[in-house]
């Protein structure tokens, strides 16, 4: 393979997240943010299919990194982390897929409205117990 070609890359991370369908190992996050950083510096719109992929897998990676107790003095960078791949999803807009852009950046919108919640009430369950 080409040197700047994701391929090898962007199927190794799908190899590797089926060994880890659970996300607890995080396996297939170096790999994802391989291609996502190689995507990134050609911006090209014929990759926002596959920058998606990475963007969604690095996202939920870091949504339950929040949770990890080994991970705990990470959390708060973690939480960011992840709305920030979340939103650059958004940011692409126009992914060719079978739902429609409108449908798609609504999901979005819930799914990221969904985890702040999640997150909040994390936060003041942890606070009252403490």
């Amino acid at each position: 393979a080409a040197p700047d070609s994701y391929l090898g890359n962007f199927w190794r991370a799908r190899a590797n997240s089926a060994l880890d369908p659970e996300t607890t190992l995080g396996l297939a996050k170096p790999f994802y943010e391989e291609v996502a950083t190689l995507l990134e510096s050609k911006n090209d719109p014929r990759y926002n299919a596959a920058l998606v992929e990475c963007y969604s897998y690095l996202g939920y990676y870091y949504l339950l990194a929040i949770e990890n107790p080994a991970l705990k003095a990470e959390a708060k960078a973690n939480k960011e982390t992840s709305r920030d791949y979340w939103s650059k999803i958004l940011a692409i807009g126009g992914v060719e897929s079978d739902l429609s852009s409108s449908f798609f950046a609504l999901f979005l919108f819930i799914a990221i409205a969904i985890y702040n919640v999640f997150v909040n009430v994390k936060q003041s369950m942890s606070g009252a117990q403490s």
